[in-house]
């Protein structure tokens, strides 16, 4: 199976590794990585946030925290829940902040709705013309799914999500098989970013 990446922004990389003065965060009151994930989700570039295996459960509320205060971002956990859950919270979250229902075609349950749900939410975007951004924790669950294809079935349509942009959040242990990785679907998908909280 072919994957593209999605739109990239020419120059977000050099910016992104380049040496910019720490004052300038500074004065903003945010962290360079907090900056840097701001700069992205502005140009709707999707990022994979490595975070610390021991730290994990600090580290998620603070992504939690910061995805909270921008607008227009859903937040969903593939850690310890069942994919029924994952998809009633993502038709609870659509109602609340677009006042629409979403509206899934699909004949099958569990893995195969939970991406058909995906899919919808990003048709029923491009109906109300919004965009939003999507911080999945957990994200490193899927590869418990590689036996259902999990990770292709979401490449090949996350990849098309002009209106969603992908915050995936990865324990440190897992983040390279996902996203370094040659053999894996998400490789050039998103921009990187190691999330070191202050």
């Amino acid at each position: 199976m072919a994957f593209m990446e999605k739109t990239s922004i020419p120059g977000l990389k050099f910016i992104w590794e380049s040496a910019i003065d720490e004052s300038i965060f500074m004065e903003q009151g945010m962290s360079k990585h907090q900056t840097l994930l701001s700069l992205c989700l502005e140009h709707n570039q999707d990022v994979a946030i490595k975070v610390p295996e021991d730290d994990y459960l600090k580290t998620n509320a603070s992504i939690l925290r910061y995805c909270l205060a921008s607008e227009s971002c859903f937040h969903i956990s593939l850690a310890g829940c069942s994919f029924e859950q994952i998809i009633e919270s993502l038709f609870k979250q659509t109602k609340r902040e677009l006042g629409r229902e979403l509206n899934v075609a699909s004949v099958n349950g569990g893995l195969d709705l939970f991406v058909d749900t995906l899919d919808a939410l990003n048709q029923l975007l491009k109906i109300v013309d919004k965009s939003i951004n999507m911080a999945v924790f957990g994200f490193d669950e899927i590869v418990k799914f590689r036996q259902y294809k999990l990770p292709d079935k979401l490449r090949s349509v996350m990849q098309h999500h002009e209106k969603i942009t992908y915050i995936l959040v990865v324990e440190d242990r897992a983040f390279n098989s996902i996203f370094e990785s040659h053999a894996s679907p998400f490789l050039h998908f998103a921009q990187t970013v190691e999330w070191l909280d202050d």
